[in-house]
């Protein structure tokens, strides 16, 4: 396992996404490209609107 990913809704905000995620501290230097790549799969798969996505520090 590198890391883990979490999304759920806003309990503060309804109608908003909060996504969070970690990794690793020995797999750290992949913190950008795993920020992308989740950022990218939630526009492309989920119909998240990019602007009700909060990403959080994991």
């Amino acid at each position: 396992m590198i890391g883990c990913l979490y999304v759920h809704g806003s309990r503060e905000a309804p109608g908003r996404v909060v996504v969070s995620h970690w990794v690793r501290a020995d797999r750290a230097a992949m913190d950008g490209l795993v920020h992308a790549r989740i950022t990218r799969r939630l526009r492309e798969v989920w119909p998240f609107d990019a602007g009700r996505i909060d990403y959080t520090p994991g």
